[in-house]
Order: structure tokens, then sequence, then C-alpha cells
């Protein structure tokens, strides 16, 4: 791996950490979908947009995996940074 893709490698990771903070910070028993939370989490200064390569897959799934987010079994409409828009309650 060179520097470049080293460096670029870390802004994911660091970048990826601060949005799984910012979502395992969301007030439990909000109803949110996926692109509710990107809209959230992208207004936040310190975070903002994920930088190239990052994906906001990455966070979400993590939230989940965790029971910080429970999909509800329904999808929100669609949006074009995600293949579906599912619907989670904050856990």
């Amino acid at each position: 791996m060179n520097e470049e893709q080293t460096e670029s490698f870390f802004h994911v990771e660091v970048w990826r950490e601060n949005a799984f903070h910012f979502i395992s910070q969301l007030e439990k028993g909000q109803i949110l979908s996926a692109d509710n939370i990107v809209e959230l989490a992208e207004s936040d200064p310190e975070l903002a947009s994920p930088p190239p390569r990052g994906t906001w897959q990455m966070p979400i799934a993590e939230a989940e995996c965790v029971d910080k987010l429970i999909f509800t079994g329904k999808v929100g409409p669609k949006v074009p940074y995600l293949p579906i828009n599912p619907i989670y309650e904050v856990a």
C-alpha cells in the first residue's frame, strides 16, 4: 500500500469511527430512516460527508450489529447513495 492509499484508508477509518459515534449518540426511541440519519450526521460540521471510498453503509451496519439501530421491517424512499433506505428504531 503506497502512502496515498494509507492516508486515504486512515481518513476513511477515522470518519467511520466518528460516524458510528454520532449514530450511537442518537436519542433512544427515535424512528429514523438511514437517509434521515445521514442528513442529521452530515449537518454536523465535525462529521460531514464521507471521504472518498467511505460509505454510510459501514457505520450504519455497525450500529445495527450492536443493536443500536433496530430495523423496523420498513423502508423509506430510495436514495442514490444507499442500496435501500431502511427505517430503524434507535435503541
